[in-house]
């Protein structure tokens, strides 16, 4: 009996010594961690908005070798998502809920099946090309007696901030600079086209010749049916490789017109988009592409469509390449 008085004290005591922990315990879980980083802005953004770069840098990846990462099929940007499922790290998924390029991410995230949502958020703010990055992490009120789990997990989570900026910062410090585009990238505001065009998937060599051939068959149909063209012919660029394009020839009209098993007529609504005007040969657009796909990743910003080339001079009527015009057009998801 003495034993099970001292027993029933004991936890008494220890009882009451929960509840003052729980008493003074936060009755949500709020981390903040914060590093400087001698880097763009840009270069630490794009190692976070991407979630298939989170394991080069993140502790848990680190922590937990058993960890197996699924991503969404764009892995970045507003509403891509990453779920895992560990032995130390359990079961979790988090959604990009909101991007402000170079500035901004914020993060929604589930753990062990769990109902409640917890939010973590960034910030990026560079001067003279020094970043303060600032990561922190808010989780949702727990009941009274569940609350001294907040001072643990503030501890584990806290470790882990610190861990993972560090090893951030090592990654954004060696990543090359981008230099300023030699192009100027101006934004414009796209109106819906009504196209008639030949799709095919062409190798780079042979898009000259998949143009003329293409072209002239469009040409001879608006012919046939007294359709005119309302714009320039272009190039619909759907994806690309160094060996393949899957690509249209595509010429603007005015209206509505019934397409052939050949050509197809399609819509392409209106949109924002990324601009560049290129003079000079057709063969030397790469180096302009480069550039605004290089822009592009530096700002965070997403393809939202075909990206066309638009040949706005005839080269029958000019025969100086370097005064030939191309627009090169890249339709993007818009900033939020």
């Amino acid at each position: 009996m003495k034993v099970l008085k001292i027993v029933g004290i004991v936890a008494l005591v220890l009882l009451g010594v929960y509840v003052i922990v729980a008493a003074v315990a936060p009755s949500s879980l709020v981390v903040e961690k914060s590093i400087s980083v001698n880097a763009p802005a840009s270069a630490v953004f794009n190692e976070v908005n991407c979630f298939d770069k989170w394991p080069g840098w993140s502790a848990w990846d680190a922590m937990d070798s058993t960890m197996v990462n699924e991503y969404s099929d764009n892995p970045c940007g507003l509403n891509a998502w990453n779920s895992w499922v560990g032995d130390n790290s359990g079961v979790g998924k988090q959604v990009i809920l909101e991007v402000r390029p170079n500035e901004y991410i914020k993060t929604s995230l589930v753990f062990n099946g769990d109902s409640a949502v917890q939010i973590a958020e960034w910030f990026f703010e560079e001067t003279d090309g020094v970043t303060t990055v600032t990561w922190n992490f808010i989780g949702s009120e727990v009941s009274f007696f569940k609350r001294p789990g907040n001072l643990i997990g503030e501890f584990f989570i806290s470790s882990a901030y610190v861990s993972s900026l560090e090893a951030l910062k090592l990654i954004a410090e060696a990543a090359p600079i981008i230099e300023e585009s030699a192009y100027e990238i101006k934004e414009v505001d796209l109106e819906e086209v009504k196209y008639l065009l030949i799709s095919g998937d062409v190798k780079p060599k042979d898009i000259e010749a998949f143009y003329g051939e293409k072209f002239a068959l469009i040409l001879g149909y608006l012919t046939e049916k007294k359709v005119e063209m309302a714009g320039h012919p272009s190039g619909l660029f759907y994806s690309w490789t160094d060996t393949l394009a899957k690509m249209s020839a595509a010429i603007p009209v005015g209206s509505d017109v019934a397409g052939t098993n050949d050509i197809e007529f399609r819509i392409v609504e209106a949109g924002k988009a990324l601009q560049i005007d290129f003079y000079g040969a057709y063969d030397q657009t790469e180096a302009a592409h480069y550039a605004m796909e290089d822009y592009m990743t530096a700002k965070g910003l997403d393809i939202a469509g075909a990206v066309r080339e638009v040949y706005v001079t005839d080269p029958m009527s000019e025969p100086d390449t370097s005064k030939w015009l191309t627009q090169i057009i890249y339709p993007i998801v818009p900033a939020q």
